[in-house]
């Protein structure tokens, strides 16, 4: 499965778990949404848009 091989891209790498429509990092706490079907796993701070 996708959580096995996905880990929290913020510094303390913590593993991902499913959290409804999201992923949620077992160590920091971060959520990271799922959008159509693609986790968006972006560090803390990191803006998509430029």
């Amino acid at each position: 499965m996708l959580e096995e091989l996905i880990a929290c891209p913020n510094a303390d790498h913590g593993t991902l778990g499913r959290d409804g429509d999201s992923y949620r990092c077992t160590n920091c706490g971060t959520t990271f949404p799922i959008l159509n079907g693609i986790p968006v796993l972006l560090p803390t701070g990191t803006n998509p848009n430029g």
